[in-house]
């Protein structure tokens, strides 16, 4: 029961406020905003929490597709990635100070600018051009990796084949055995 739930999030959210006593509250997931807002309120009526958190939403999404849930007008700060979001948010009931358009809040690293693909293929010992299947194995050995490269090789479609073993050992032994040859990256 969705209700249930709220409630025993709302509980656990309170004492949680309580004993940290946040200057500010960041939310990065869309159902955390009408009930940790609520809590805020409470604690606040009962004189619990004097004086309120800042309340901040972090907007993942995309598109202007995303889940209404994400934008509640008692924030103090709404950012969103692109401005399709804000006229979103805006429209849900934000006002314009609410809202800023940030971009999506990635590590440095992911923004810089990368070399060229051939070089990138060249320093990872792919092929310099052409088609690459990813295969990615659970680090427990779990999914059916093997057939799955099976399926791809037997399937004609050419094209070099990377696969990511992770810390599976012996997964990573059992593939770098079978003779594929240079298609083959493990």
């Amino acid at each position: 029961n969705n209700r249930m739930q709220a409630a025993v999030n709302a509980k656990k959210l309170g004492a949680g406020f309580q004993a940290l006593y946040p200057d500010l509250v960041v939310s990065l997931h869309p159902v955390m905003q009408h009930v940790p807002l609520r809590v805020l309120q409470l604690l606040q009526q009962r004189g619990a929490l004097r004086p309120a958190p800042a309340f901040a939403t972090v907007v993942t999404d995309l598109s202007d597709a995303c889940h209404h849930l994400w934008f509640h007008d008692g924030v103090d700060r709404c950012f969103v990635p692109i401005q399709e979001v804000k006229e979103k948010a805006l429209r849900r009931g934000l006002r314009s100070e609410q809202v800023t358009v940030h971009g999506l809040p990635v590590r440095p690293a992911f923004a810089q600018e990368r070399p060229p693909k051939v070089e990138l293929r060249k320093k990872l010992g792919l092929a310099a051009s052409g088609k690459i299947a990813l295969l990615v194995g659970g680090g427990e050995g779990m999914g059916p990796l093997i057939p799955t490269l099976h399926a791809v090789k037997d399937s004609g479609v050419r094209c070099q084949i990377v696969v990511i073993c992770g810390k599976n050992v012996e997964l990573q032994r059992r593939i770098s055995k079978m003779e594929w040859g240079p298609e083959l990256i493990v």
